[in-house]
């Protein structure tokens, strides 16, 4: 049972090496990265972006993530993430670009998203989103790019 509880501590050090690089040079995008995203995410307080797409994550977009407020730009695709957008996610009020297309994420798309008022692009395609837009996406003015197809 320790093995996670290190694996965990290993993945927070390596996200806090890297907290400095990882908007400017996807590094790691493409890793073949697998389990889980710590909830100790939150802690990184000066991140303004998150890019882990195309590798082998596993497990929720955990709560924190929310917590990142100077995020402009969150990439998750291509992974085996499962379970719903963080309700939290209008507190990301920099944000710009969320992706997290071809994963497992269901449920709706939380109402709170409307107060993400920088948003340009959301690419949500191949999960399993249920229900319909929320009507606080009337707020997104700046939305130029909207994929939601194949949920």
């Amino acid at each position: 049972y320790l093995v996670p509880i290190i694996y965990s501590l290993m993945f927070s050090l390596f996200f806090g090496v890297c907290v400095i690089i990882i908007a400017a040079d996807d590094l790691l995008d493409k890793n073949g990265l697998d389990g889980s995203l710590p909830a100790e995410i939150s802690t990184f307080t000066a991140l303004e972006g998150f890019v882990f797409s195309n590798n082998n994550l596993v497990g929720s977009i955990p709560k924190g993530i929310t917590e990142l407020v100077k995020l402009e730009h969150i990439n998750l695709a291509n992974n085996e993430l499962k379970g719903s957008l963080p309700e939290g996610i209008g507190n990301l009020v920099n944000l710009v670009s969320i992706r997290f297309e071809s994963n497992q994420i269901s449920g709706r798309i939380p109402e709170s998203i409307g107060t993400c008022v920088e948003l340009e692009s959301i690419r949500g395609e191949s999960n399993e989103l249920t229900g319909s837009l929320p009507k606080s996406m009337m707020n997104l003015k700046s939305i130029s790019t909207l994929h939601l197809q194949n949920n």
